[in-house]
């Protein structure tokens, strides 16, 4: 991330990420101007490190807020703090926002991408990350079941002591079912999240496809959906063999945790998004990479706006439909003009 503080500096920041000298976690901030790195440390070792950053801004565009997950499998949260060096530091007296309550001795289930931040209609934010890394030998082989979380920071009204554990979450079952021309598609299934008393979240666990997890960044569609890439690398591939390893493409309502109430796929192959398609709330995939968001068409009928999305990989694409209420502002188009020049010497 690279942005403005409240203070006028314009900075970098990002995680220190895994593999550092000493296996501590560091949130690293440089000032563009003078060059200097501060660091905010966030955990110790070993064979810890700070994974992908997401900055929160205000009206003004200045960075007021971090989060970012670590490999130990806590997402931290980071204020604005302009008497400290950082000009960030560590919220909630020092504890993170949430840990993945893995027993010390157990395997934590590493973050090393960023979440993707939504506003909650309660106040406070969603925070949607997911968990995985490919970076070892041995994380190739792994068959760790990894998830995909939805994290309610509800800001200074909360009530309960951080860290949130699973056990705030409302834990979440996936599906499967065949679609017209034998596409894969998965159904994500479990109580409703109240946002009551201790429901705090969703969870969905990738257990159904050994190995699954996520190593791109997880991506925001619209407000209220988001897409997030899991791959299971291939294993035991004979030396002069091609193998790709699978994957899936979770597409879902980021405040059910569960497919959307709309049709999103196309489940019949028809070319149409109607109610003949089957509730979907993703897609099986090859392992094929970071995927990219290609926004087409809006129409708004009566209280909602639809807008087609095609999601492009090295594959091909997928098209996409999202809903928004028709209140909710959509670009239509954008002019670029610079009105603000970092101080880069």
């Amino acid at each position: 991330e690279a942005g403005v503080l409240p203070n006028g500096e314009w900075v970098v920041i990002f995680g220190n990420g895994s593999f550092s000298g000493v296996g501590a976690a560091k949130l690293m901030v440089v000032n563009l101007a003078t060059g200097s790195i501060q660091k905010v440390n966030v955990g110790s070792g070993p064979s810890n490190g700070l994974g992908g950053v997401t900055a929160i801004r205000n009206a003004n565009g200045e960075i007021i807020k971090l989060y970012a997950g670590d490999m130990s499998g806590k997402v931290w949260r980071f204020d604005y703090d302009s008497s400290q060096a950082a000009r960030f530091s560590l919220a909630f007296s020092g504890s993170p926002l949430f840990q993945d309550s893995v027993p010390s001795s157990a395997t934590p289930q590493v973050i090393t991408q960023p979440p993707v931040i939504y506003t909650h209609p309660n106040g406070g934010d969603l925070v949607v990350f997911a968990t995985g890394a490919l970076l070892t030998t041995s994380d190739a082989s792994s068959t760790l079941t990894h998830t995909i979380y939805g994290v309610w920071d509800k800001g200074t009204t909360e009530t309960f002591a951080r860290p949130l554990t699973r056990s705030n979450l409302v834990s979440r079952s996936v599906g499967s079912f065949t679609g017209t021309g034998g596409a894969t598609f998965y159904s994500v299934s479990g109580a409703t999240v109240t946002w009551t008393g201790s429901d705090r979240g969703w969870m969905v666990d990738l257990a159904f496809n050994p190995g699954l997890r996520t190593i791109y960044p997880p991506q925001r569609i619209n407000s209220n959906l988001v897409l997030v890439s899991t791959v299971a690398p291939a294993v035991n591939v004979v030396a002069c063999e091609s193998e790709l390893g699978r994957g899936a493409n979770f597409i879902f309502d980021v405040f059910t945790g569960m497919a959307a109430t709309y049709p999103v796929f196309d489940t019949n192959g028809d070319a149409v998004f109607d109610s003949s398609d089957t509730a979907a709330a993703g897609t099986a995939t090859g392992a094929d990479g970071v995927d990219a968001i290609v926004r087409g068409q809006t129409t708004c009928s009566g209280s909602y706006c639809y807008t087609r999305f095609s999601v492009q990989n090295t594959t091909g694409q997928l098209m996409i439909q999202g809903r928004e209420a028709a209140s909710t502002p959509v670009i239509q188009d954008r002019t670029w003009r610079r009105i603000l020049n970092p101080p880069i010497r």
